[in-house]
């Protein structure tokens, strides 16, 4: 969903139309169905708090928490429970703010931590028909794409939604004894 510029739009309007469009298109049976995998991807400027930086209005941005909303007004209006995948194909997208906001409507959250090729990833592989496709897809994400990144930088990451959770738990409870030493 392009604007003017060769950008994604910077209107949440318009991504609230594309994942009405494209949600409502989801058979009932593929809908949370363990061998369909729900992958949507952000390509294009980026940092931790928007994508899709309009380069003549440098302050107009798709801004990660309106992501956030769209995103979950539009699973819930079609009895999604998540996404699968979800992928910021943009620089400095990767934040511990991101994975924890999109923690509850991704099951896992790719993004990168520094800048990225400004081609974005080569999304150059398929999945064979037989096995598990979530499965499948994650292993390709990780081995196609994120390794291709090798060659020019290390700067995308996989996030696991359900282990961040986990990993929150604990950093708080280290906080916690911690900031009571004297």
């Amino acid at each position: 969903i392009k604007n003017e510029h060769n950008n994604i739009s910077t209107k949440k309007e318009v991504l609230d139309l594309f994942l009405d469009l494209v949600l409502e298109n989801i058979i009932d049976s593929e809908k949370n169905n363990p061998n369909v995998a729900l992958l949507l991807n952000f390509w294009n400027h980026g940092n931790y708090y928007g994508v899709s930086v309009d380069p003549k209005t440098v302050y107009k941005m798709l801004y990660m928490n309106d992501i956030y909303d769209s995103i979950k007004e539009y699973l819930d209006k079609y009895n999604i429970n998540v996404l699968d995948y979800l992928v910021f194909d943009c620089c400095l997208s990767a934040s511990l703010s991101n994975i924890k906001l999109f923690s509850n409507i991704s099951k896992y959250l790719m993004s990168a931590s520094t800048t990225v090729p400004s081609l974005g990833n080569y999304y150059n592989y398929t999945l064979p028909v037989k096995g598990s496709i979530k499965n499948m897809l994650l292993d390709k994400l990780f081995n196609n794409t994120i390794s291709s990144y090798n060659i020019y930088l290390k700067s995308l990451s996989v996030f696991d939604s359900d282990r961040f959770i986990f990993f929150e738990d604990n950093m708080k409870y280290i906080l916690e004894r911690t900031t009571n030493i004297t």
